[in-house]
């Protein structure tokens, strides 16, 4: 039957339909009909993961397609309805096809494939609703859904016209590929920006994007590059050495010489991935070059775990295991999802050590739907190769159950079947490598829960790396006394638990002080039970704890990531010593850093009763943006005496920023607080006097205060006092003067010069008792 051809159906009343009886004919066809459609579905390479999802469901219906229709329903009609729903989906598969996909992306808008997928799904629940059927999941979708799947793929469409554009511009530029060129063009801007890949032009220089301290940006200089010793589509990999030393490194040169699109998305997930993950399974970077050509420099490893899987020892395979287990728990820990984890990215040092390596598809877990399908599919889950827009970390442990059947039996996996078989199988039919009689059985049950259909069944890597520590799931023929000398030690957040759990307080102080970097680095869980075991320590061992943190993690990191919320509570602790210790670390940090613009933690210093807490917000005020939250969100203050000096110079910080100054004036806790301290403190509360803009409406408190009679006393020693009288002199009201009168005039007669505006002296000659001598100062103060 041709793709656009019908069936006319006549249908005669039928006689119920039991177990026992053959399938109606008309049922059959239309069975048929989406049989052939879902044979189409290996052929699609654009819009995946709209078709990917109409196909599942599809597939789901026929399972238990039994048509129920209702006396009465014009079953000729709703057939001729399904048929042509299913023509209409052959159509938008031929259009999505890898020979037929580009004249459409370019021409026709975002919404055609995905408005014309939401009719036939239209059409099916129309039909279905007749036929009296409620399918396993239902063929209306949510918005939200069509929103995220629709998302996906116009990223890998984006993309992919991005990638084909870049193809053209290699090519002669006869008018036709430059009138094409343009099309591609237009189409990309109507499209606009999509989170996940970068737009505008192809860039000959990257923009640094690593944080400078690391010192990873490198010139061309600073190294050799030597033999090949890999190649691909990217380009290759060769044997280098930097320049005057005799260190051998690897060297990746990328085959272009201007970097946009997904080649630069690549590019710089690759080198952040590596830049800040610090876990001795991890490949090290070295360097970096953000010129052509550009290269990633990284520690030299010279074969695969898929190189040499066949020579290693059932000791090193159960070794390697565990380590890669616990280099993956390390990256999802740092809340990165591989995408690619497979024997051929994990390199092996000279001990046979391992490394994961080729971070170049890379995603990181912020919630956002997902960019579909990534990575190479005898190992990718099948929320993945579904083109799903909905996936977790959860498929990097569907990849490692994989690869963990690949050490067991030491075959690669699917082997004799092709792609499109291996894809069809997995996702119609749940196929998976057999494990009948392959080793172990706990291994074994291990794998089959990696690789389970659903992610959520799936165990985390922190406990992979748990059941791989332990000798039931060891490959056959590991020698236990050597792996027990070669493997990590046993991971110290287990021991603490272990000692929490016993009530052992000795013993948990004594593993708090084997805590490292190397530690935190390498036990991803350490630092996560810490903070859950803290509010158990006493006091004075939390303090010492906060003060070491910075010798056992990259503080900066850590409270930017996962710490944040435990630094936070810290300052809001009922001990000084913690608060001061936690303050103590901050300070380590440079105040221009991101992790000084969270709201919550600037909101803890503003309100902390902890002298060195209100210190630090003082000190991070003096920048426009911290300055500007606290004004907007933390005044007034309300904070006990205590802590009133500090206040000042958190209200000094604000004064000092002219586009605040105004609005910090029509707050009446400054006044009140310098009022309370200038006998204590002079000069400090007359630094933020200065700044202060008195106006009129700050008259009646100036005289309740009684701060005429206070800043007076200071005239004589602090020349700021001089400035702020002459400013209230100003504003107040001169009957409001009139119980200063002979202080204003000993104050004005000894230091004339500072009260040289001729209005403010008539007011003050004005007031009855003030006497104003006319003539030079008889002080001379000097700032």
């Amino acid at each position: 039957m041709g793709k656009d051809d019908l069936i006319v159906f006549n249908v005669e009343p039928d006689e119920p339909a039991h177990e026992t009886e053959p399938e109606l004919p008309w049922v059959a066809e239309l069975r048929t009909t989406v049989s052939e459609l879902l044979k189409l579905q290996p052929t699609i390479t654009v819009h995946r993961s709209k078709l990917f999802s109409l196909f599942d469901d599809l597939r789901a219906l026929m399972k238990d397609f039994k048509p129920n229709p209702t006396e009465g329903t014009d079953l000729s009609a709703m057939c001729r309805n399904f048929i042509d729903a299913m023509n209409k989906a052959r159509q938008v598969v031929y259009y999505c096809s890898a020979t037929h996909w580009s004249q459409p992306a370019i021409s026709w808008s975002s919404g055609t494939m995905r408005d014309s997928i939401k009719r036939i799904r239209e059409d099916v629940a129309e039909v279905l609703a007749a036929f009296n059927i409620t399918p396993p999941t239902p063929f209306v979708l949510p918005d939200d859904q069509y929103a995220a799947e629709n998302k996906v793929d116009l990223l890998q469409l984006k993309g992919s016209l991005m990638e084909y554009h870049n193809h053209l511009e290699n090519q002669p530029q006869t008018p036709q590929i430059q009138q094409v060129m343009s099309l591609i063009t237009d189409r990309l801007r109507s499209i606009g920006p999509i989170e996940g890949l970068q737009d505008g032009p192809p860039l000959v220089c990257v923009p640094p994007f690593l944080p400078s301290k690391l010192n990873l940006v490198m010139t061309h200089d600073q190294f050799e590059i030597g033999q090949v010793i890999g190649s691909g589509t990217f380009g290759s990999v060769h044997i280098g050495q930097l320049t005057g030393t005799f260190k051998k490194v690897a060297i990746k040169v990328l085959n272009t010489k201007v970097l946009g699109g997904r080649q630069l998305e690549t590019f710089k997930r690759e080198v952040w991935t590596m830049a800040t993950l610090n876990h001795p399974n991890i490949l090290r970077l070295i360097g970096v070059t953000l010129t052509p050509p550009f290269c990633i420099i990284t520690e030299l490893l010279k074969c695969s775990l898929f190189d040499r899987l066949k020579l290693l020892s059932a000791t090193k395979r159960s070794l390697i295991a565990l380590k890669v287990s616990q280099a993956m728990e390390n990256l999802h820990a740092a809340r990165i999802i591989h995408r690619d984890l497979k024997s051929a990215n994990i390199l092996l040092d000279d001990e046979d050590m391992p490394r994961v390596c080729d971070f170049g598809l890379v995603g990181f877990k912020t919630g956002a739907t997902r960019t579909g399908f990534v990575g190479t599919a005898q190992w990718m889950a099948p929320e993945i190769l579904r083109s799903s827009p909905f996936y977790d970390e959860k498929v990097d442990v569907y990849s490692f159950g994989v690869m963990l059947w690949e050490m067991l039996t030491l075959k690669e996996p699917y082997a004799g079947m092709s792609q499109d078989q291996m894809v069809m199988a997995i996702i119609e039919d749940g196929l998976r490598p057999s494990v009948v009689g392959c080793g172990p059985p706990r291994v074994v049950e291990l794998i089959q829960r990696c690789w389970a259909e659903v992610p959520s069944d799936r165990p985390t890597f922190a406990q992979v790396s748990q059941a791989l520590a332990q000798p039931e799931f060891h490959f056959i023929g590991t020698d236990e006394e050597e792996f027990s000398k070669m493997a990590p030690k046993d991971r110290l957040s287990q021991s603490l638990v272990n000692a929490y759990d016993a009530n052992n307080v000795t013993q948990m102080l004594e593993y708090l002080r084997e805590v490292t970097r190397e530690s935190t680095d390498h036990d991803s869980e350490l630092m996560p039970v810490i903070m859950t075991l803290f509010p158990s320590l006493t006091a004075d061992i939390q303090a010492g704890f906060i003060r070491h943190l910075p010798a056992i993690v990259d503080f900066e990191q850590f409270l930017a990531r996962r710490g944040y919320t435990f630094i936070v509570s810290l300052l809001s602790s009922d001990n000084p010593s913690v608060v001061s210790a936690t303050v103590e670390c901050l300070r380590g940090i440079d105040l221009h850093a991101k992790a000084f613009r969270q709201v919550a933690l600037i909101s803890k210093l503003s309100h902390s009763t902890n002298v060195d807490a209100i210190a630090l917000c003082a000190d991070l005020c003096e920048y426009e943006d911290i300055a500007e939250h606290v004004i907007r969100n933390c005044l007034p203050f309300n904070l006990p005496d205590t802590v009133s000096l500090y206040l000042l110079y958190v209200y000094h910080s604000l004064l000092l920023h002219k586009n605040f100054r105004a609005k910090v004036s029509l707050m009446k806790e400054p006044l009140e607080i310098c009022a309370k301290t200038i006998k204590a403190h002079p000069f400090v509360s007359c630094m933020v006097l200065e700044k202060f803009i008195f106006s009129e409406l700050h008259s009646d408190i100036v005289v309740d205060l009684d701060l005429i009679n206070l800043v007076a006393l200071q005239s004589n020693a602090n020349p700021r006092s001089l400035k702020v009288l002459k400013n209230i002199f100003t504003i107040v009201k001169s009957e409001s003067l009139g119980p200063y009168a002979k202080l204003i005039g000993e104050v004005v007669r000894r230091h004339r010069r500072y009260f040289d505006d001729d209005h403010l002296i008539r007011k003050l000659s004005q007031i009855s008792g003030c006497e104003i001598k006319s003539g030079p100062s008889d002080a001379l103060i000097k700032f």
